[in-house]
């Protein structure tokens, strides 16, 4: 018990206190708000982090090497910034004007982590689990346990999760799932409160009301074809989280200000790059198709820059307008959520809600499916996606035929290819019994999780060699007969 709080303590500090002492070097002014300060901060950390994940990656270093230089360089980082901040006499201080909004994202972001289960499809969380196993930062599938053909070229996110890990003790999952939430909400509304304030110069009455409206389309505009915003609350730890929430509107808020702001510029967009290539290939195939319209938004943002901001702010104004502020907006507002539920684009409705019964934030059947495959010796799993999104998040024990992201697989490596091809099949055909055994016996898999179909479904995996191992109140598990 003390070991762990212990845990929870180091990576407390690593993920929040130490970021926000970094930070207020990076922070003008003598007072440092502390928002601020974290935001600056983490970008800082995590650029020097991703220096030295290069490097290490280049020389091929175990893991553990990179985490103990990490450990130093947070050592010597902390003690830097203690000392000029006592030397020079900065101190930190709250936000006074907006403390209601972190305090309500606090809430909101705590409600989210303890009672929304988890069905996201990514592989950040399973990559940093098996780099910590193995102690190599990007060799095996994170889904299959093999080592891979060639590597794919990605970031450095998961080694990043995979090095707190070792540094504290404390499990990937419950980094990424409990703590990284926080943190990102925190970078998020910081961001957004900087960017509102460029946007009305020093009319913070009109940025507290706009901040408000963020927080309320962060809830009901979570459409998928929206990208960053619903993973925010799906997947917090993931890079689309941390670009379209956290950089994205700090870039922006950088840019606004004509101002190059020396290392600190380089370093946020060396973060932005490398995080975005730790992103499946869906998001980098979508940024991809939009970088000619990004350029041109930018080119022209970077033009008319006076012009844009003075129709933002004339807009805002009427919008603050009597009428229009006591009527239109809480009208607008209430039909956006009344649509949002609608087109299912509210995260509230549109999620998965309970009490997880362990520690790795599973829905409780997938646990028992997971309790299921604990006696077998080396567990080879077919699996519908909400099922094989969550089931190696614990832990290594068993691998699967293929991850839930194997239909987007855009590479020429001949086995995910072929991992690709059924992917797109099964998923073509809503998982259906049949499919699940042609591929299933083609992959030589001993478990397979079906949806349940009634007793004809039992015959049919009875006739190809599979019997029923148990049941969920919507799955059936079958496993291979020796």
């Amino acid at each position: 018990m003390i070991g762990q709080i212990a845990s929870l303590l180091i990576t407390v500090y690593l993920l929040f206190l130490f970021p926000v002492l970094l930070g207020a070097l990076f922070t003008a002014g003598k007072e440092k708000e502390i928002g601020t300060a974290y935001l600056n901060g983490m970008v800082v950390s995590l650029g020097l982090f991703l220096t030295e994940a290069y490097v290490a990656d280049y020389f091929a270093l175990p893991l553990e090497r990179l985490a103990n230089v990490y450990t130093v360089t947070v050592g010597i980082a902390s003690v830097a910034a203690l000392a000029v901040l006592a030397i020079s006499g900065r101190r930190l201080k709250g936000v006074q004007l907006y403390r209601f909004h972190y305090l309500a994202v606090f809430v909101i972001t705590l409600l989210f982590v303890g009672l929304r289960l988890d069905t996201s499809g990514d592989d950040v969380l399973e990559t940093a689990l098996t780099a910590v196993k193995s102690g190599r930062m990007s060799a095996f599938s994170p889904y299959t346990g093999l080592e891979l053909v060639t590597e794919e070229p990605g970031g450095y996110l998961s080694a990043f999760y995979a090095v707190l890990s070792k540094i504290s003790g404390l499990h990937v999952t419950l980094i990424g799932k409990l703590l990284v939430p926080f943190a990102v909400v925190l970078m998020g509304i910081t961001a957004y409160r900087l960017l509102l304030f460029r946007v009305l110069g020093k009319d913070t009455k009109r940025s507290w009301y706009g901040l408000w409206l963020i927080l309320f389309l962060w809830l009901f505009l979570c459409s998928p074809e929206i990208p960053g915003y619903r993973v925010l609350w799906e997947a917090p730890w993931t890079p689309e989280c941390f670009v379209f929430i956290c950089f994205l509107p700090l870039l922006i808020y950088l840019l606004s200000r004509r101002r190059w702001n020396g290392y600190f510029s380089f370093l946020l967009a060396f973060l932005v790059i490398d995080i975005a290539l730790t992103a499946s290939g869906d998001m980098r195939e979508r940024t991809k198709n939009a970088l000619p319209f990004l350029i041109v938004l930018l080119l022209v943002f970077a033009l008319f820059r006076k012009h844009i901001l003075w129709l933002l702010r004339h807009i805002i104004s009427l919008c603050y307008k009597k009428n229009v502020k006591n009527y239109g907006i809480p009208i607008g507002m209430a039909a956006l959520a009344l649509v949002s539920v609608v087109l299912d684009g509210c995260i509230i409705t549109e999620s998965a809600y309970g009490m997880p019964d362990n520690r790795y934030k599973m829905n409780a059947e997938v646990m028992q499916i997971r309790m299921m495959a604990e006696p077998i010796v080396q567990p080879k799993m077919l699996a519908p996606p909400e099922v094989a999104a969550q089931i190696r998040d614990g832990d290594l024990k068993v691998s699967l035929v293929f991850g839930p992201d194997a239909a987007d697989y855009r590479g020429n490596d001949g086995m995910l290819i072929r991992q690709k091809e059924i992917a797109d099949d099964l998923r073509l055909n809503g998982y259906d019994t049949m499919k699940l055994i042609q591929h299933g016996m083609a992959e030589g898999c001993n478990l397979i999780v079906a949806y349940k179909e009634g007793e004809e479904q039992e015959e049919i995996f009875k006739q190809f060699g599979f019997s029923k191992l148990g049941d969920t109140a919507s799955y059936m598990v079958y496993e291979a007969v020796p």
